[in-house]
């Protein structure tokens, strides 16, 4: 009980903190929680239950991500996508595969964006899980994989289809899982999408 104990108060504890980190944009501090989480995952091992263990290596992937450490991000996403039962966490993992496209293209590794992209969509669809948001982020990184592809004005057009479609609901849910707005907007602008978000927190404030 009090080894149950420790890990309840381990996970909740180490997810709050991280999600706030996350939620705020504030990346790189959610990224030096990575050896603590690590270590005390390793040190509780199965007590983690599989959701917990997923949410923890989403969250740092993507964190990863949005701070432009692609190499660490592709690390944690593979984690996730090579979890034996992971799938079972359904979003995570299906935006794990699409996160994982961004960072291979990040990565300029060209030929596994082209193969994994049929994989992914053939993946989406045969789930029915397949949203707008989705579609066009993989229709984007299909261009952007391209032999000198026209990198500024699709990042334009992109942002301007986001729009529109994020006045959707359902389709704005995806910005709980990451920014891809924002992601769009700081490979425009060449800012960190950290900068970006605390832009517009202080500006709301």
């Amino acid at each position: 009980p009090q080894v149950e104990t420790r890990v309840r108060v381990f996970v909740n504890a180490l997810t709050l903190e991280l999600l706030d980190y996350y939620n705020n944009g504030f990346f790189t501090k959610a990224t030096h929680l990575t050896k603590e989480i690590e270590d005390q995952l390793e040190n509780y091992g199965s007590r983690v239950d599989l959701s917990n263990r997923i949410l923890f290596y989403f969250i740092i992937a993507a964190s990863y991500l949005a701070d432009k450490q692609y190499e660490l991000s592709f690390t944690y996403f593979s984690k996730i996508i090579n979890t034996e039962r992971a799938e079972e966490i359904q979003d995570l993992f299906i935006y794990a595969r699409i996160l994982s496209l961004i960072t291979h293209y990040e990565l300029g590794n060209t030929r596994i964006v082209e193969s994994y992209l049929t994989s992914v969509k053939r993946y989406l669809k045969s789930k029915d899980k397949f949203f707008e948001l989705e579609k066009e982020t993989l229709a984007l990184l299909r261009e952007l994989n391209k032999e000198k592809a026209p990198v500024h004005s699709l990042f334009e057009n992109y942002l301007k289809k986001l729009d529109h479609l994020l006045k959707d609901p359902l389709e704005e849910k995806a910005l709980a899982y990451f920014d891809f707005k924002k992601w769009g907007e700081s490979k425009l602008t060449g800012k960190k999408m950290e900068e970006l978000i605390r832009k517009d927190a202080d500006r709301i404030v």
